[in-house]
């Protein structure tokens, strides 16, 4: 064996048992069968398998005792009943207890969801005529934002993806700091179709603001809260759409699987048009939006009527 393949070899091994433990998950098989990363493809045959043209959402969850909270307690069924979608679970270890944030493991995750979108990549290429009448959301759920910005920082490479990867890529209350964001984000040039989702009075936020992280990257404000209009200019990244929800309910953070009484009818709207690909760019007073700020594609909702 020559010196180059020893060495691939070596580190093949390492990344196996370093990132062993994401996998995928469906709701036809829940919990007794995950899939290994690059087992999309097999994924999305049993999809189209399917006599239906629902459009697919591959969902990326945060915090918490996963994949069961994923798929028992709400936040995946509701995906895929909320738009009526094929909804997949790419589940990393998201739990170290009450009182530790999986930082490192969202950090070393980001090479897991790096092998699913480059095979991912691979199967949409070869099979392009199956994806005719079908749209693909990539939606990234709070701590999940941490892996995705460690992929494009890091491991992405610009032009090495079709520009039509995912229809629409959603950051959803994004745990991750508002501080130059728009660095990483700007790379992301596999979709047309970028949003984040805010809330200012997002406890979840709030509190992961307060936890001192020993890497300055991780501090400060977060993306997913509302931004200081008052203050300096904002940095936005040029190619995103920023959703404020506050105004819609008093409380958010898994904006698209709220509990009563925070359940609100336009956010739900809202996310079915975004779960489905669907524009909206224009004022519709269905999902509440009444206002575009300077400009800046800044959406700002309301529960008023207009």
């Amino acid at each position: 064996m020559s010196l180059k393949r020893l060495l691939v070899f070596i580190l093949s091994v390492a990344s196996l048992q370093c990132y062993a433990k994401a996998a995928l998950y469906t709701l036809d098989e829940g919990l007794k069968h995950p899939y290994a990363v690059k087992e999309i493809g097999k994924i999305f045959d049993q999809i189209f398998e399917k006599e239906d043209t629902k459009n697919i959402v591959i969902y990326v969850h945060g915090l918490g005792k996963n994949p069961k909270k994923s798929l028992n307690d709400g936040a995946l069924p509701n995906v895929a009943e909320l738009s009526d979608v094929h909804a997949i679970l790419f589940s990393w270890p998201s739990w170290k207890g009450l009182f530790n944030r999986p930082l490192d493991n969202a950090v070393n995750s980001a090479w897991d969801l790096a092998d699913l979108l480059y095979t991912f990549d691979l199967y949409r290429f070869k099979n392009k005529h199956k994806f005719k009448d079908r749209k693909v959301t990539l939606l990234l759920h709070s701590m999940g934002n941490i892996l995705f910005r460690v992929f494009l920082e890091s491991i992405h490479h610009a032009r090495s993806f079709d520009a039509q990867l995912f229809d629409v890529v959603i950051l959803n209350a994004p745990d991750v700091p508002y501080n130059g964001h728009a660095q990483w984000l700007n790379k992301l040039d596999f979709t047309n179709q970028i949003y984040v989702t805010q809330h200012s009075n997002d406890i979840i936020l709030y509190i992961s603001k307060k936890i001192f992280y020993e890497k300055p990257i991780w501090r400060g404000p977060k993306l997913g809260a509302s931004f200081d209009y008052s203050g300096a200019p904002l940095q936005l990244a040029k190619n995103t759409t920023y959703l404020d929800l506050t105004e819609l309910t008093f409380f958010g953070h898994r904006h698209f699987n709220m509990p009563p009484p925070f359940k609100n009818k336009k956010v739900t709207a809202l996310f079915k048009k975004l779960l489905n690909a669907q524009d909206i760019s224009e004022v519709d007073k269905n999902i509440g939006l009444y206002k575009i700020l300077n400009n800046q594609k800044i959406y700002l909702f309301s529960t008023d009527s207009m």
